[in-house]
């Protein structure tokens, strides 16, 4: 869009018990004007024995302040085994 997005918060959720995030679940990304980008940092592990899904149960939850804005979508993560 043509505005800025306002005092964003990322939500990381993982729904695995076995995919352990290293991240903090929830980072402030705070406003990011329009055209630009903001970085997530993100930090992971699975253990050697995982038997889940291939593709990582890893979700991304954005909202900026105004409740009309928000967006959630799978990570997509494929795991190399």
């Amino acid at each position: 869009g043509t505005g800025a997005a306002e005092a964003v918060i990322a939500d990381i959720a993982v729904g695995d018990r076995f995919v352990y995030l290293l991240t903090p679940e929830q980072v402030t990304l705070g406003d990011i004007p329009p055209g630009s980008v903001a970085e997530l940092p993100l930090s992971l592990t699975v253990p050697p024995a995982y038997t889940g899904p291939q593709r990582l149960p890893i979700t991304i939850r954005l909202a900026d302040r105004r409740d009309r804005f928000r967006w959630e979508h799978p990570l997509g993560l494929m795991l190399a085994k």
